[in-house]
């Protein structure tokens, strides 16, 4: 397979100029303005990107301080509870001797303790104690609330919370649908003096104080906002419609104080920060699409920009190629003109590189036109000239040798076998002559093989054996120069056998290699000697105009293979011609190389296998 890239070059090589020019000047235009806008988009985007991040994470922080300012409060005011003497007291179970009037006011006591709380900070909702044997209780609710605190109280639960902390505040969250419905700050009530759990304090929190917390700075780009407990339990939901942030999604958030996730799959950008006192979370989560609007807004403008300078730039393109090849065009134009024989002077309006080549070009055709009506005229008269002559001199040639044979027929035998010698004769003599068509086909050339053939039998008897071995029936059909095949015969015949006292055998094959036709004539005669087949081949490979240059001061033993071989080249060209292959006293074998050339133009080429087999 072939490199894909060398495809692409060549593909790139057999455009047109003028639309390698546009592409050319397409991509000096594209290149820039996608590289421009791509940088424009993403850079926006990155800036937009961290001044959102920027942001979401101060929106955080100011939320972050409210709620610690918030929690550290809450935790103060149960420290400060957890101090008051009739609680404490009432908790560890002193005070069961008093009268019942003195019970009651220290019941209204602790009551009027409880409200002042719960009135002074509206953070807290209701505040409830309970002691660990679970016979002492004391709360207070905010009349506002339509929820008694004691009806939510799951002591085992939220007293198992509190043991947690150590004494220290945690926090306990009632679910429901996935949020915190009702959320408890509990903590546990210690014996001062032996630390032993005596009770348990619980204070309900109003939710809608810590929502306030974020609906008094949230904004609209920041619509999606929660705070998670460190257990992912969500203590409020700033959209509640909101299920984007699913317990999966939450355990995806690290560990760090605060970072940023972008989710790829769902286009959205996390933003979250953890407060030291809780360790609660407070996430933001902005759909990209909403946090790029801008920077959409951005690219669809570049993309406009890019689209309206492209056009543009196509127009001057366009004029500036038009400008660059039409002169191109004409010289081409003009080329043809004068392949086709005919001349005409291209138009030159301009004065230019391109100017100067048709100016060039016209004088150039001018001159091609004179060397064609002259000095082109003159040889293909001389060649004509030349053909003729090698034509002729194949006449007296061959004719000698056949007069030789009647002539000893007629001194040995006086018979009337004379008559068939003349009449083959005739017609080689008409062969030799010719007729106006300079190409005939194989079979027409067989024909005159057959009365070559009937006279050398006259002589030579059946000393010699001549074999036809044409590979299809399709060859016969080929065309080929008058008289191409006879001296073949002739050269075996005369160089191979006449001073050979062996019986002579002659092969006579005819094959198609590729869009070549072979013809080989293999004798079984004298052969030659190395120094003298190489000189007969240099001869023969020798080009038209050392040949006649050489002519006339040459001595030359194989006149009949020389003139075919010269016919072949003046009709073909240098590159076809005949080649000889011999051995001393064994055998020589000519190989006559033309193109296939019939009148009907269909010629089955031998398979592979069948040229071995005709070697």
């Amino acid at each position: 397979m072939k490199n894909p890239f060398r495809r692409l070059l060549k593909l790139y090589k057999d455009l047109p100029i003028k639309i390698k020019l546009l592409l050319l000047l397409y991509i000096q235009i594209t290149i820039p303005l996608v590289l421009i806008g791509f940088f424009s988009y993403k850079i926006s985007e990155n800036i937009i990107q961290n001044k959102s991040i920027s942001y979401s994470y101060d929106i955080m922080r100011i939320m972050d301080l409210r709620l610690k300012d918030c929690v550290n409060s809450l935790s103060n005011v149960s420290q400060d509870i957890l101090y008051d003497n009739n609680i404490y007291l009432s908790l560890k179970g002193e005070g069961k001797d008093l009268e019942r009037l003195d019970v009651y006011e220290k019941k209204k006591d602790i009551d009027n303790t409880l409200k002042k709380y719960i009135f002074s900070r509206s953070e807290i909702q209701s505040i409830y104690f309970e002691s660990s044997d679970r016979k002492i209780k004391f709360y207070s609710d905010n009349n506002s609330k339509k929820v008694a605190i004691k009806e939510l109280i799951n002591y085992e639960e939220m007293a198992g919370k509190a043991r947690s902390g150590n004494g220290k505040v945690k926090w306990y969250f009632q679910m429901e649908n996935g949020i915190a419905k009702n959320i408890f700050l509990v903590r546990t009530v210690n014996d001062r003096d032996t630390f032993k759990e005596i009770g348990l304090l619980v204070f309900l929190i109003d939710k809608e104080f810590i929502e306030s917390v974020y609906k008094e700075i949230g904004t609209e780009d920041i619509r999606n906002m929660v705070i998670i407990s460190s257990d992912n339990e969500f203590i409020v939901k700033k959209n509640p419609d909101n299920k984007y942030l699913t317990e999966k999604k939450l355990q995806s958030i690290g560990k760090e104080k605060e970072g940023c996730i972008i989710d790829h799959e769902n286009k959205t950008l996390i933003s979250y920060i953890t407060m030291d006192g809780p360790e609660w979370k407070i996430i933001s989560d902005i759909p990209l699409e909403r946090l790029f609007k801008e920077v959409y807004s951005f690219r669809k403008l570049v993309i406009m920009l890019c689209i309206i300078t492209a056009l543009l730039l196509t127009l001057l393109n366009k004029q500036i190629s038009n400008d660059l090849v039409n002169p191109i065009k004409k010289l081409v134009d003009g080329m043809r003109q004068i392949q086709k024989g005919k001349y005409k002077d291209v138009e030159v309006d301009r004065y230019d590189e391109l100017g100067f080549i048709s100016n060039t070009f016209n004088d150039m055709a001018k001159e091609i036109t004179h060397l064609i009506t002259g000095i082109y005229s003159e040889q293909i008269t001389r060649k004509d000239a030349q053909l003729k002559a090698l034509q002729s001199q194949i006449n007296p040639h061959f004719l000698f040798n056949t007069l030789e044979s009647i002539n000893w027929m007629a001194q040995l035998n006086n018979v009337p076998e004379i008559s068939e010698t003349v009449s083959a004769l005739s017609s080689l003599m008409e062969a030799g002559i010719g007729r106006d068509d300079k190409l005939i086909t194989i079979s027409e050339e067989f024909k005159y093989i057959d009365n070559y053939i009937l006279i050398l039998k006259k002589r030579f008897e059946d000393n010699i054996q001549i074999i036809f071995d044409v590979k299809s029936d399709e060859i016969l059909n080929i065309q080929i120069p008058r008289l191409l095949i006879q001296p073949l015969i002739e050269n075996s015949i005369y160089h191979g056998f006449e001073n050979s006292n062996k019986k002579g055998l002659i092969r006579l094959t005819a094959f198609i290699v590729g869009n070549n036709l072979v013809i080989e004539a293999l004798d079984n005669g004298l052969g030659m000697d190395e120094n003298e087949l190489k000189k007969l081949n240099e001869n023969l490979s020798a080009d038209n105009d050392t040949y006649f240059r050489g002519l006339v001061n040459s001595e030359r033993k194989s006149i009949g293979l020389e003139n075919v071989n010269r016919r072949i080249k003046l009709f073909y060209g240098e590159s076809y011609g005949i080649i000889i292959t011999s051995e001393k006293n064994i055998f020589t074998k000519v190989r006559v190389t033309i193109p296939v050339q019939t009148k009907d133009g269909i010629i089955r080429a031998l398979t592979e296998k069948e040229i071995k087999n005709s070697k």
